[in-house]
């Protein structure tokens, strides 16, 4: 069976934007071009029934209001298959229930109105469900805080820093395993499958080595407190090599929870 895939496509323009699915960031930055269009896969971030995707944009505070009103965000939620031509105008369209107040109703595509704008703060707030029947990831996503302190959060990202500058790339692989896992498993592949391109992956960022070493390691919490972001200031991720002869770079998000009890990278 061709594995199913869940797309979302959003366009926007100048602005700040936080796009989460079930509490997890996709976008979360400053938007400072206009017509920016990105498409996000949802496969591993996704919960069964009830997925809420929520789309958060805020405005400079001598932003006009009338420049607010005007602003354009749109977009979709689409499936596609194994092999599918992955574009904006492909797929087939999910409908969403858009969610105000109490009240919801069902749509094809992501927009707003007036009654979606907090004009005092210059802030629109969009919330929608969906469901599906392919991919569930709620015990990560869903359920009470972990507790758990800052200390052991920065401490373990300064284990995955020391693995790294001590090139230990199956030490490394260990903390990222889960992730792997899932990714695989998102894409209809296993994790034996994988696994040997994850490997050569890390053995190569490795080589490049970090473009400089953490002073300080920050924390953001996701998700009711269940998962927990690694960042450097002012916004930049825990793991960022040099460039290659080639100009590219490893630009790796660190987002980590307990696992057995033991914290490990899951996205």
């Amino acid at each position: 069976m061709n594995t199913m895939f869940y797309y979302l496509n959003i366009v926007a323009g100048l602005c700040h934007a936080t796009i989460t699915i079930n509490g997890f960031p996709l976008e979360n930055s400053e938007i400072n071009y206009n017509n920016y269009n990105n498409q996000f896969l949802l496969n591993e971030f996704l919960i069964g029934k009830n997925n809420l995707l929520i789309i958060e944009v805020s405005f400079a505070s001598e932003q006009d209001i009338a420049l607010i009103k005007s602003f354009q965000i749109n977009g979709t939620l689409k499936q596609f298959f194994e092999g599918d031509v992955v574009t904006p105008e492909d797929g087939k369209i999910i409908p969403l229930t858009k969610i105000v107040g109490s009240e919801t109703k069902e749509v094809s595509s992501i927009g707003f109105g007036d009654e979606d704008i907090n004009i005092e703060e210059k802030f629109i707030r969009l919330q929608y469900s969906f469901d599906n029947d392919k991919y569930n990831y709620s015990h990560l996503f869903c359920g009470n805080p972990i507790n758990i302190n800052k200390d052991q959060l920065t401490n373990y990202g300064q284990k995955l820093i020391n693995l790294f500058i001590q090139k230990d790339t199956y030490g490394f692989y260990n903390e990222y395993r889960n992730k792997a896992n899932d990714m695989a498993i998102a894409r209809g592949k296993t994790l034996k499958e994988v696994e040997p391109v994850v490997l050569e992956l890390i053995e190569q960022a490795m080589r490049q080595g970090l473009i400089r070493i953490p002073e300080q390691i920050n924390v953001r919490s996701w998700c009711n407190d269940r998962i927990f972001e690694l960042y450097v200031l002012p916004d930049r991720n825990l793991i960022t090599t040099r460039e290659d002869s080639d100009g590219m770079d490893f630009d790796l998000p660190v987002f980590i929870t307990l696992i057995n009890d033991k914290l490990k990278i899951i996205r």
